[in-house]
């Protein structure tokens, strides 16, 4: 909804959207009877387009579903205190000067007041509060086999190939220049994965990306990536 909501502000200062776009924005026209925010920690910065979007639908009823309302700061849950039309914490600078400054000056009274007004608004479950029995997980190992010709197994060894050559260009750089991009590590290994279920599941565009670097390694004289070179793939 956050691409909607660039098209509805679009409107309003004047530019005609498509119809296309038209038909996306409608949702912020309609009245829900409730809004359930899943994962609503994503929108606990008050200045992106996300949030607003949210915080625009019209709703009677607001719910938040998150495993971790704080994150790093308390101005993490102001962002859902907002959403929830939650009065006068809703708004930020209120917020600040009765939570925010308190907890960063080591005065109680901000915590105080937190844990007052979760323990009156938060729901919160646990297994030992449902008695959940969670089912036992069984994992199996297997290898996967691809036949020579296969063009899966073309796929999988140009992504796996490049991975390779990426992760040693992060790691060569040191442990912190590492832990910067980590994620785009976590995202190599999943596209492997996914080739190795099937050569299809992997976007075209990061087929070729990976392609086109391993021909420039082919072409040079020597197989090192720079840290920029291995974070692009």
């Amino acid at each position: 909804i956050a691409s909607d909501l660039a098209a509805k502000e679009k409107k309003d200062t004047g530019h005609a959207p498509t119809k296309k776009k038209a038909r996306m924005y409608d949702i912020f026209g309609i009245m829900f009877h409730r809004v359930i925010l899943d994962e609503a920690h994503i929108i606990r910065s008050g200045k992106t387009r996300a949030f607003r979007a949210c915080r625009t639908l019209q709703t009677d009823r607001r719910l938040c579903l998150t495993g971790t309302p704080l994150l790093n700061r308390p101005d993490d849950i102001q962002a859902l205190f907002a959403f929830l039309q939650m009065e006068p914490l809703g708004q930020r600078d209120i917020f600040r000067r009765a939570i925010s400054q308190p907890l960063r000056t080591g005065d109680t009274d901000g915590l105080t007041l937190l844990r007052a007004v979760m323990a009156h608004i938060a729901l919160r479950r646990n297994k030992r509060t449902v008695d959940m029995q969670m089912v036992k997980k069984e994992v199996e190992l297997r290898s996967v086999e691809f036949p020579v010709d296969s063009p899966h197994k073309a796929i999988h060894d140009t992504l796996f190939s490049s991975a390779q050559h990426a992760v040693r260009a992060t790691l060569s750089a040191g442990d912190k220049e590492a832990m910067k991009n980590y994620s785009s590590v976590l995202e190599t290994l999943l596209r492997i994965r996914q080739a190795c279920c099937s050569g299809m599941l992997v976007p075209v565009e990061r087929l070729q990306r990976a392609e086109v670097v391993m021909e420039e390694i082919r072409n040079r004289s020597t197989e090192n990536l720079s840290v920029a070179e291995g974070k692009a793939l």
